[in-house]
């Protein structure tokens, strides 16, 4: 499912598409203009929602940084959102047992343990953020050489374009996302109040759908102790 084929599920789960009602064929068609743009937001609000509190499969990638002696911050990825999982650590692609870990308080800690950690050049021991316009980290001690570091992260899975592909594997999953969005869209229309759909049945229903679709594993189908 494409981002358009979602807002078409959400029109037609509302009845603003009905009866003998073309489907949208892009977003700039001027049929029902202006619902097809409260579709739009409710569709990447409720993903933006949905993969703060959840780390869905489409959003793992892994990316790399090489370091130059001397520098002491790299940029990271442009869709870079955030390190994928616990603990994240870069690991050097000369010796995979080599990895750096974040160095715990930050910079701020950092700052207080060593006051010359700006321009101490050595081996790499720890990285932290580096604050600024964009999102970058700094490597302690400074690099004294090129070696290339790479690291899993969870990418920006944003979409904007009519095209764009909805970032689920399964056509099942991105329907009932879709339904989600389309309880949203709901009661954006109607004006509802938006901290009520947290306790919106339909919708509960149609997250744990998905939840439950996006497992690894099959549900338990009974509970309690089994013995042999």
């Amino acid at each position: 499912m494409n981002f358009l084929g979602a807002v078409n599920r959400i029109m037609v789960n509302n009845f603003i598409l009905k009866g003998d009602d073309d489907l949208l064929t892009t977003f700039s068609d001027n049929q029902h203009e202006a619902t097809t743009r409260v579709a739009i937001n409710a569709v990447q609000t409720e993903l933006n929602n949905f993969t703060s509190y959840f780390n869905i499969p489409y959003e793992k990638t892994s990316g790399s940084i090489v370091t130059v002696a001397g520098t002491r911050t790299y940029l990271l990825p442009s869709d870079f959102v955030r390190f994928y999982g616990d603990n994240p650590y870069l690991v050097n692609n000369a010796d995979d047992s080599d990895r750096i870990y974040e160095y715990k308080g930050g910079e701020n800690s950092l700052r207080q343990a060593d006051y010359t950690y700006l321009t101490t050049q050595g081996g790499e021991h720890w990285w932290y953020w580096n604050d600024n316009t964009n999102k970058e980290i700094a490597l302690y001690q400074v690099p004294d050489g090129a070696r290339t570091y790479s690291f899993d992260y969870e990418r920006d899975i944003s979409v904007t374009n009519a095209t764009d592909t909805m970032p689920f594997q399964t056509e099942q999953e991105a329907q009932a996302f879709a339904d989600m969005a389309s309880r949203r869209f709901k009661y954006i229309v109607e004006e509802q109040d938006l901290a009520d759909l947290e306790k919106d049945v339909e919708y509960g229903f149609n997250r744990s759908t998905l939840m439950n679709l996006l497992r690894n594993r099959n549900m338990n189908t009974r509970y309690g102790k089994q013995y042999r």
